[in-house]
């Protein structure tokens, strides 16, 4: 959801939304009666998603945000650099994991992908990743067969 509302001096304000997408994995987390290890629990499925879905978001939006400071005298050099070589790494369709090693290098930072907590992250990505394009064969074969019954 991208919304803009215009504030009272009349400047259009982005109302940036992953910490809501978090939100929603968090409490889906906490809605887990299960003990650990229990399938069926669709609260897990929903943290999951909405965790991979927020940090995307985050990546995104602090890409679009590096953008709009980068204009501004005084900034710093890393501000300008980080919104390029995300905005690229988005137009060339780069893998969450790769734009998330990328942003922590522009920030100096060694991102160690054969170490935890990257290897549970790629995990949780692939995860999320397998389940969407599941929910989303499943919902075209509902679909397909509401309408072929019309």
């Amino acid at each position: 959801m991208d919304e803009k509302k215009e504030s009272a001096s009349g400047v259009t304000q982005r109302i940036y939304e992953a910490n809501v997408l978090f939100g929603v994995a968090v409490n889906s987390a906490a809605s887990i009666q299960a003990p650990v290890r229990a399938g069926g629990q669709l609260h897990a499925l929903v943290s999951l998603v909405f965790s991979v879905i927020a940090v995307e978001a985050l990546l995104n939006e602090a890409t679009e945000m590096a953008g709009h400071f980068s204009k501004y005298a005084g900034e710093p050099q890393v501000v300008p650099v980080f919104a390029e070589r995300l905005a690229e790494a988005e137009k060339a369709h780069g893998s969450l994991e790769s734009k998330l090693a990328l942003a922590y290098e522009i920030l100096g930072k060694k991102l160690d992908k054969g170490a935890l907590p990257y290897q549970d992250f790629a995990l949780m990505v692939r995860l999320a990743w397998c389940t969407s394009k599941a929910m989303r064969g499943l919902i075209r074969k509902l679909l397909l067969k509401s309408f072929t019954r019309i």
